[in-house]
């Protein structure tokens, strides 16, 4: 699993116990990469978009880029892990 499968602190999916952890460089892309989706989010809410159809159609955009990147199989492992980490908190405000 490379890299690329990281996102947010701590990555959506699972780090290898090989892997180095991001590099400073890597960190400040995923910071602006968020920003960018939060200040998209914020301007559909802004626009009457409900919340609800925001984050829905965020979820299925990055999970249909995510198939693009690295095939249907390894997203559907991502997600067979989403269950415990959203349970943990890693998807708190706070965790983001």
């Amino acid at each position: 699993m490379g890299r690329s499968n990281r996102v947010l602190k701590e990555p959506l999916m699972a780090n290898d116990a090989n892997e180095p952890p991001l590099g400073a460089s890597e960190q400040q892309n995923v910071r602006t990469a968020i920003e960018a989706i939060v200040d998209s989010y914020q301007r559909s809410l802004n626009d009457g978009v409900p919340a609800e159809i925001v984050a829905n159609a965020a979820l299925t955009t990055a999970l249909g880029f995510l198939v693009q990147v690295h095939g249907a199989e390894v997203v559907a492992r991502m997600i067979e892990e989403l269950p415990d980490r959203v349970r943990e908190g890693k998807f708190t405000p706070e965790a983001i």
